[in-house]
C-alpha cells in the first residue's frame, strides 16, 4: 500500500542566512534537508529500523531539480529537490519493483511571502468579489505547458490560483494558493495571459480578486502549445 504525505512548513530565514533544517515524515520514512547558500545534505531514515538508508550531500542548481537516485536491496529510492527565491520544494518517492510502496511531497517556504488578498478587502484597489462585486467572464484561455518533469514523475493535479484582473479584463498579479509545487509555475504563466470580461461593481468595471483553477491531466498530449480558449 503507498503512503502519501503532503506537508508544508515554514521557516523564517533570509536567503544568507546559516544553514537550516527541514524534515517530512510518512509512516515508515523521514526526509531530512539541511539547505544552505550552495548544497543541501540530505538524509533519508528508515523509521521501522530507525536508520538512515541515504545520507548525501547535492549541490543546488538554482531553478533546477537536483536528484539522488538509489537502490538498496529491493527498493529504489528517488529524491528530487528544487530550490527558488522563496520555497524550496521535496520529492521522495520508494518503489519496489513496479510498485510505489511510498510518497512524500513537500513544499518549505524559505522567506516570509504574501499569500492571499483579504477576504471583503481590497489590495491595491482591487476588490474580493462576492455581494455586489460580480465575477469576470473569462474570454481567453491560454493552456499549460505541462512540465516535462512532471511528466515523467507522474505527477497530475489542480492548481488553485488567485489572480488580480484589472478594469480592462487582464491578469495583473497572480499567487498559487493549493496544488502540486511541480505544477504551480506552469499554472501561473498560463493564468497572467488570460484575458477576461471584467468584473463589475453598479454595473462598472472594476479590479477584482478571483480564484481560478488549472487542471493538469497525464494523457494531456506531449507538445501542448498555448491555445485560445
Amino acid at each position: 500500500m503507498r503512503h502519501t504525505t503532503l506537508v508544508l512548513m515554514s521557516s523564517l530565514f533570509s536567503t544568507g542566512a546559516a544553514a537550516a533544517t527541514f524534515e517530512a515524515r510518512s509512516e515508515h520514512y523521514a526526509l531530512n534537508v539541511t539547505n544552505s547558500a550552495i548544497a543541501a545534505k540530505v538524509v533519508v531514515t528508515d523509521l521501522d529500523s530507525n536508520s538512515p538508508v541515504i545520507s548525501e550531500e547535492i549541490p543546488w542548481t538554482p531553478g533546477q531539480p537536483s536528484k539522488i537516485v538509489r537502490d538498496i536491496g529491493d527498493l529504489h529510492f528517488s529524491v528530487r529537490l528544487t530550490r527558488g527565491l522563496e520555497t524550496m520544494t521535496a520529492n521522495l518517492e520508494v518503489d519496489r519493483g513496479d510498485m510505489e510502496i511510498d510518497l512524500i511531497r513537500t513544499e518549505w517556504i524559505l522567506s516570509p511571502r504574501r499569500t492571499h488578498y483579504p477576504v471583503g478587502g481590497t489590495i491595491n484597489g482591487a476588490l474580493r468579489v462576492g455581494g455586489d462585486v460580480h465575477a469576470p467572464k473569462l474570454v481567453h484561455k491560454v493552456n499549460p505547458l505541462y512540465p516535462d518533469e512532471a511528466r515523467r514523475n507522474h505527477i497530475s493535479g489542480v492548481v488553485v490560483v488567485q489572480a488580480m484582473i484589472d478594469a480592462a479584463g487582464h491578469v495583473t498579479d497572480a499567487i498559487p494558493l493549493h496544488g502540486p509545487p511541480e505544477l504551480t509555475p506552469a499554472a501561473i504563466d498560463a493564468v497572467k495571459q488570460w484575458t477576461f470580461e471584467p468584473g463589475t461593481k453598479a454595473g462598472k468595471h472594476v479590479p477584482v480578486v478571483f480564484n481560478v483553477t488549472v487542471n493538469f491531466l497525464l494523457d494531456t498530449p506531449q507538445s501542448q502549445p498555448p491555445v485560445p480558449y
